[in-house]
């Protein structure tokens, strides 16, 4: 198949997944070898297609490959274990589940895939809470949310549930979840009166509600194009394969910057001259036919992503004989002044925004009007270092797609580790990566003096009666998690992880698992996570004590007896 081919093809396939008609957009793909595909949103595009005729195996095979050849890869590992999860493969689920966490320990992602994984596992409702609470915590999303409120319905929890159904209704206002929101309030409360001004003049919100939307739509008619070959990669031989105007592959060395100079306005804002030498006069070119070069940068640090976009913009002058000049500013100024501010002063200009990842949502939207808006060929370029996009890719796909992606991270899917032998633990058995929830590994068995039987002449009269009583590995893990979080401590996700293989171990121990053994084991994992060892800071692998809400972070070394 050739480029010219290929390109019409992944165009009616794309248009049909618009269309809903995805059943012939996944005959369409059936036609297409992926593997020679680079692009990896269009990758994703494809996953969605099969994941949508529930074939999983192949979403998943094209989720790995698109994982392979993105600069920023954790979105995709969320996926490939979302997908698991609904194809019914657990185990493999786990698997994807602890990379994610692995890349990505602070993602809030993690608790949803924890939720969705313990809920295929048919985990009591009692269990599901905790990695809920914790989601709903840092994202606000009203599905999730309602999720969570029918927890705490169906597990008798009436304060929380009205609590979470005001606070749907009250930050969302309308929709299908607010409804059910109040309908579940209404089981246990009286509406308030706000809240029954939104049944008595939802037709007045509606309309309002109705009106923004169209306003939104307008300015999202046209649909973004794909481009099949919008990876380039930066290489050490400075070899760059790119799309050409008649679809072919061509390979060109990078320009050097001997003829560029950067210099700065008044404004702050740097203006970089190109040496009008080496270009053509733009002015009979068509409006119709406009050649730009949108991309998001990804580089090893903030002065090679500059130089990088200085290369890819000489380089583009020279195809098209461009004689820009190109602005340069930076997300701190954009988000202080928004994009609007910058608008008179990047007319005719190409314009390189360095620290792009931390750009605010509203700007975007704002540079994403602009680029919709563009009559002639200039350009935005977006630089950041590697992952800072991460965000704005779950967040803002269809932006992304509106830039060539480009990186000069090398494609090295594994590395050498170079392992001291003082941080190898003595454990004999410890071959595996993967842990199974239903048959955690053996660490190894030691003595365990931290936790021992309690005693009952030692017990103070005002513990519950059910301090002592026997539990199942999973209540026991649930109110190990949620003593935990009451003596403000947090387990990330692999620490969940180890906690199961813990409990394994106390149980081939003769450990009682009850409330006790638990607050005991939780108490010790404290203990440790406080006293991290010099020697670890010396071996390269100390880690912050505290999370940003000052919480005690408890980690796998912590529960190995």
């Amino acid at each position: 198949m050739d480029k010219y081919e290929f390109n019409i093809k992944a165009e009616q396939m794309r248009k049909m997944a618009e269309q809903g008609d995805y059943k012939t957009a996944m005959q369409i793909a059936d036609t297409i070898d992926w593997r020679r595909v680079r692009n990896a949103n269009l990758l994703s595009s494809v996953a969605e297609i099969y994941e949508h005729n529930k074939e999983y195996e192949e979403a998943k095979d094209i989720l790995i490959l698109a994982f392979e050849r993105a600069p920023v890869g954790k979105r995709f590992l969320f996926k490939l274990s979302e997908i698991s999860v609904e194809a019914g493969d657990i185990q493999e689920a786990q698997e994807f589940y602890r990379e994610f966490c692995e890349m990505s320990p602070d993602d809030s992602r993690q608790y949803l895939l924890r939720y969705k994984i313990l809920k295929a596992k048919g985990a009591s409702n009692e269990q599901l809470i905790a990695p809920l609470e914790e989601y709903t915590s840092v994202d606000v999303d009203e599905k999730w949310l309602y999720e969570l409120a029918k927890l705490y319905s169906d597990v008798g929890y009436e304060d929380e549930c009205v609590k979470t159904c005001d606070k749907i209704m009250l930050l969302f206002g309308l929709g299908q979840y607010v409804d059910k929101a109040m309908e579940l309030k209404q089981r246990y409360r009286e509406l308030s009166k706000q809240q029954l001004d939104l049944i008595e003049n939802r037709s007045l919100y509606e309309d309002k509600l109705k009106q923004a939307s169209e306003q939104f739509e307008e300015l999202n008619e046209k649909p973004s194009e794909i481009n099949i070959t919008n990876i380039r990669n930066h290489d050490n031989a400075s070899v760059r394969q790119e799309e050409t105007e008649n679809n072919s592959v061509a390979e060109d060395s990078y320009a050097d910057n001997e003829n560029t100079e950067v210099t700065e306005n008044a404004d702050s804002e740097e203006t970089v001259s190109k040496d009008s030498g080496s270009g053509k006069s733009n002015e009979n070119k068509v409006k119709e036919n406009l050649n730009n070069y949108h991309m998001i940068i990804e580089a090893k640090s903030k002065e090679d992503g500059f130089k990088i976009a200085v290369d890819e913009i000489k380089y583009f002058h020279d195809k098209y004989g461009y004689d820009f000049k190109v602005a340069k500013t930076n997300s701190e100024k954009l988000n202080e002044k928004g994009f609007e501010a910058f608008k008179s002063k990047i007319e005719g200009k190409d314009l390189i925004i360095e620290d792009a990842g931390s750009l605010t949502y509203k700007v975007v939207d704002e540079i994403a009007d602009y680029i919709d808006e563009l009559e002639d060929p200039s350009s935005i370029i977006l630089v950041d270092v590697v992952d800072r996009f991460d965000r704005m890719a779950e967040d803002r796909p269809l932006f992304i797609k509106k830039f060539d992606l480009v990186s000069d991270i090398e494609d090295d899917l594994v590395e050498d580790v170079q392992i001291n032998q003082a941080e190898i633990p003595a454990v004999k058995d410890e071959k595996e990566n993967i842990i199974n929830y239903d048959k955690p590994k053996t660490v190894g068995k030691t003595e365990n003096a931290a936790i021992s039987k309690p005693k009952q002449n030692d017990v103070d009269n005002a513990l519950p009666s059910d301090f002592y009583k026997e539990m199942d590995i999973d209540d026991f893990a649930t109110y190990a998690q949620n003593y935990a979080k009451s003596i403000d401590c947090v387990l990330p996700g692999k620490t969940v992880l180890a906690l199961y293989e813990r409990i394994e171990i106390m149980q081939e121990d003769g450990i009682a698992l009850n409330k006790a053994s638990a607050e005991d084991l939780i108490e010790e994992a404290a203990d440790k996570a406080e006293k991290s060892g010099f020697g670890k800071k010396l071996a390269g692998v100390f880690h912050p004590k505290y999370d940003k809400d000052d919480r005690l972070i408890l980690r796998e070394d912590c529960f190995v007896s």
